[in-house]
Formats: C-alpha cells, sequence, structure tokens
C-alpha cells in the first residue's frame, strides 16, 4: 500500500480530511490540521494534525490522537503509523477493551503500546476493570502482550488493591479458553472492602487466593476424589 495523496491507491483507497490540507513544497510530505482524519483499509486515526509521507509510507499524528480498528479503539498523545506493513506505535496509550471471558470492559494503558497486527505489545502498562467508578485495584506490569482470542501475558506484574500493593508475579498469563486454570474477579462491596480473589488449578483440584481489604487473606482448596465403588466427586 502506498499513500497517494493526488489520486488514491487503486486498490485501497485513502481517505483524507481536514481543516487545511496542504503539500510541503519540495518533500513528499503532506500535512493535514484541524479536525484531521485519515482512513485506509478499516483503519481510521483522527488527530489534530496528521503528517503523511508518500516516501516512506509513514502516517504519524499528535494532538487528542485516536485510532479505530475493526478490534479497538484507543487513544494516544503521539501515533506512528506504517502503511506498508499496517503496524503502528502509539505514545501514551489508553483503550477499553471488551476481551472473552471477562464480564464488562477493561481499561488498559500503556507508555507506549505496538500494534503489530498478530498481537499487541505494552511498556510500562497497566489494566483494571473498574469502569468508570472509582479504582479500587489495578494491576501494572514492565511489559504485556496481548493476542487475539483474548490471551494476556504481563511481566513483572503487581497487584494493587485500594492503592496498596498486594503481591508480585514474575509473569502472568490469561487466557479466556483456559479459564479454569486462573480466573480473577476484582471488585468491591460494603462487607470485604476492595478485594481481589483468584482460582489457581494444581494437580488435585483448585487452589482459591483473596484479599479482602475488610477480611484479610483467604485461602481454601477444591480437591476432586475418585472412590471404587462410591464414583467421584469434590471436595471443599
Amino acid at each position: 500500500m502506498k499513500f497517494d495523496i493526488s489520486s488514491a491507491a487503486e486498490d485501497i483507497p485513502v481517505k483524507i480530511r481536514a481543516n487545511d490540507l496542504k503539500f510541503i513544497e519540495g518533500t513528499t510530505l503532506v500535512e493535514a490540521t484541524g479536525s484531521a482524519e485519515v482512513e485506509f483499509k478499516g483503519t481510521t486515526i483522527y488527530a489534530d494534525r496528521l503528517l503523511l509521507d508518500s516516501e516512506s509510507n509513514l502516517a504519524t499524528a499528535e494532538g487528542h490522537v485516536r485510532i479505530v480498528t475493526g478490534d479497538y479503539q484507543a487513544g494516544s498523545s503521539l501515533l506512528t503509523f506504517n502503511a506498508s506493513d499496517e503496524t503502528s506505535v502509539l505514545n501514551d496509550f489508553t483503550a477499553r477493551l471488551f476481551p472473552q471471558g471477562i464480564k464488562g470492559p477493561v481499561d488498559v494503558s500503556a507508555r507506549e503500546m505496538t500494534d503489530l497486527k498478530y498481537e499487541m505489545i505494552g511498556r510500562q502498562g497497566a489494566a483494571n476493570t473498574c469502569g468508570n467508578q472509582t479504582t479500587h485495584y489495578q494491576a501494572t506490569a514492565s511489559k504485556i502482550e496481548i493476542y487475539p482470542g483474548g490471551k494476556l501475558v504481563a511481566y513483572n506484574m503487581t497487584l494493587f488493591v485500594g492503592g496498596l500493593p498486594v503481591f508480585w508475579l514474575p509473569y502472568y498469563i490469561r487466557d479466556s479458553k483456559k479459564q479454569e486454570q486462573r480466573n480473577w474477579t476484582f471488585g468491591h462491596n460494603e462487607v470485604e472492602g476492595d478485594f481481589v480473589k483468584s482460582t489457581w488449578s494444581y494437580p488435585l483440584g483448585l487452589l482459591y487466593l483473596d484479599d479482602m481489604e475488610k477480611k484479610g487473606v483467604g485461602l481454601g482448596t477444591l480437591n476432586y476424589y475418585s472412590l471404587l465403588g462410591l464414583g467421584a466427586g469434590s471436595l471443599y
């Protein structure tokens, strides 16, 4: 794909709208300012200022940046988009995602997010599912990877509940296709206060690990058994 401002590419049209659109003399650059918008192949970028280079196939957006794709909508302070391979780098990334297997939205932020189409890689990231309510908990990580289908990998992850760090993991993997292995619930209520509740699988069954602001730490297990002549069951 090429940025062709004078006549859009035959197979993949490029649409540009702005209050002011100009070619920079002596260069291959086109500058769009004032409610700028560029749309191509299912991706739309909105910004105060867009700079498109038809030679390098790079688009740079700054000022109230929003990117809308078929998979997500996000905000950024600065975005660089490579039209050749359709990858992008977003600084000060913020987005509301709806992963499979999680009830409600997940608000994700990162100092830098790289969208490689087949995965997203974030640096200095954070996430919570508090929605528009007060943030009762937050998970932070030095690096996060998001894959299609709801799989997430976080490295050097710290979980904060009520603003206080409650535990740290060298890495965390959540795969919505394997919910029984690791299942996390975060929230707040009058009885327990801010809480995080987790379920972990191990060879004999499930291990429950909870941390509640008003009740403290809770531990429990669910063990599966099979007795000859008596059948199978579970013991909690």
